[in-house]
């Protein structure tokens, strides 16, 4: 297997733990690690006393097999959508009888579509004693495109076992270091030159120059910054015949310093309808939007429709719209509001910090999706959020955005949904309580409560229902997986209301 950069030690000491972000933590308190078909070895939690480091349990690791495969290895997965282009310590303590070592398999994309894995090990197996030591293994993920980890423990010799407790999996940052991208989001039609692509590289608020870098575009490239921090991908030709997204991110592996460009390839037709639009939006001062949403906002970050939308806003007002996306995945009204008042059993509650720290200029309230889902355990009859609480939850929402000094405030209507899809992904969980997404009453009942209050309290009303339920291709308009979520079709028309809407001036 190939061997992986580990990076050495020393650097980690420069680098404080104050400088560390949990990546994950286990205690062994449910479960033990797993051992796939193929590997050797059993594992259990055990509860003596004498055994945990910590908490009422451990893990206990045992080889099997014969010869040289006798041996016991378990291992935990880390999937994450942010894993690429860091360095993280994996710690772990273990005591016990024989040898054992910890270490890490990468599973990386390649630019065939392939998957790859590949193992890095400590560098040498550690002899267990009766007390626990503390192990810890360095690593980066800047050589391949890594997409999942799974952390690695293993025992070795005759009649040995560990016991495993408190493993940790931090990534190492220097806040000293900032990488950013020059571009936000880039837009350009089918074969056309693809402007070059600017990544600045700073410590201390200083250029950082002659620094080693990684560019993921998506092959993985060796690069470095010129004199003034700078990190160029140079400018070419987009071959592509269809739409389609191409991601290229530069990468400070020895900070986790991390920043992407998303570059969309779209259609000649739909760029010059949204460019012809764009030009009619005069921005006399700067425009600070705020977009609090579900999922549809949370997913496809970087080149989503508020990504959209900032792109042709800043085309002919250069510098002058700053979008700031709230969207959270899962999020309905209450949610919404839980957060903002800082419930403490707020889900996911660190999602707003920092939210009301600047002054916007415009509010778009886009939700509705989960708020509309129903239970089987009422026959769907009854919406998550039913539209009498929708109502009071909406007019506390709006309330305290207008005290904040948001004077305008967009009510968006949700979107349609592909309700084919929404109801056989409900019938394979036939038998079992479930929730099922995109009911058209449910939808429609949470947009005739928006329609009511945008009248009632002078707010501004945008229907995205209609242009979804309505359009010609209404199934590329969602992932075909859920009938809910927005494909990059379904952005795009996202997108280009919110932008008509600016246009206008309503």
């Amino acid at each position: 297997m190939k061997k992986l950069v580990v990076v050495a030690a020393a650097l980690f000491v420069l680098l404080s733990t104050a400088n560390a972000t949990i990546i994950f933590r286990d205690g062994f308190e449910r479960k033990p690690w797993v051992i796939p078909k193929t590997w050797n070895g059993e594992t259990k939690l055990v509860n003596n006393d004498a055994m945990p480091r910590s908490g009422k349990n451990c893990a206990e690791l045992r080889p099997t097999g014969d010869g040289s495969n006798h041996y016991g290895r378990c291992r935990q997965l880390i999937t994450r959508k942010d894993l690429w282009g860091k360095s993280y310590k994996y710690t772990i303590y273990a005591k016990g009888k024989g040898r054992f070592r910890i270490g890490v398999l990468l599973y990386s994309n390649k630019k065939d579509g392939k998957r790859t894995m590949d193992y890095s090990w400590i560098d040498k197996c550690i002899d267990l004693t009766e007390k626990y030591q503390e192990i810890s293994f360095n690593f980066q993920t800047a050589d391949t495109d890594v997409y999942m980890i799974s952390l690695l423990a293993e025992v070795q010799g005759k009649d040995s076992k560990v016991l495993l407790d408190d493993v940790s999996l931090v990534e190492i940052k220097d806040p000293a270091v900032k990488l950013v991208s020059g571009q936000r989001h880039l837009i350009i039609p089918r074969e056309t030159l693809r402007p070059e692509l600017r990544f600045q590289l700073a410590r201390d608020s200083k250029p950082f120059a002659s620094e080693p870098m990684k560019l993921k575009t998506p092959e993985i490239i060796d690069v470095q910054t010129d004199v003034s921090g700078t990190l160029v991908y140079p400018a070419g030709t987009v071959a592509e015949k269809e739409a389609k997204t191409i991601q290229v991110a530069a990468s400070h592996p020895v900070s986790s310093s991390v920043a992407e460009t998303f570059v969309d390839v779209v259609s000649p037709k739909w760029f010059a309808t949204m460019d012809k639009i764009a030009k009619q939006i005069k921005l006399a001062k700067p425009l600070n939007i705020l977009y609090i949403g579900d999922s549809l906002s949370d997913f496809d970050r970087g080149h989503n429709y508020v990504d959209k939308v900032d792109f042709f806003l800043n085309k002919y007002n250069p510098g002058k719209a700053d979008s700031h996306n709230y969207g959270v995945g899962g999020d309905d009204i209450k949610r919404v509001l839980d957060r903002i008042n800082k419930n403490p059993r707020a889900i996911r509650k660190n999602r707003y910090d920092g939210m009301f720290k600047k002054k916007y200029d415009l509010a778009f309230i886009f939700l509705g999706h989960n708020d509309t889902k129903a239970s089987s355990a009422n026959d769907f009859k009854i919406a998550l959020v039913p539209p009498e609480q929708q109502e009071q939850y909406y007019r506390t929402l709006i309330a305290k955005l207008r005290k904040k000094g948001i004077r305008r405030i967009v009510l968006i209507s949700p979107t349609s949904s592909n309700f084919e899809v929404c109801k056989k992904n409900s019938q394979k969980a036939a038998g079992r309580t479930h929730n099922r997404f995109g009911e058209p009453k449910h939808l429609e009942a949470f947009d005739a409560v928006l329609k009511k209050l945008a009248a009632e309290l002078k707010l501004e009303y945008l229907d995205v229902y209609s242009p979804t339920r309505n359009h010609p291709d209404k199934p590329k308009l969602f992932r075909a997986s859920d009938g809910v979520h927005l494909s990059t079709l379904g952005n795009s028309l996202v997108a280009e209301q919110i932008l008509q809407f600016l246009a206008a001036g309503r």
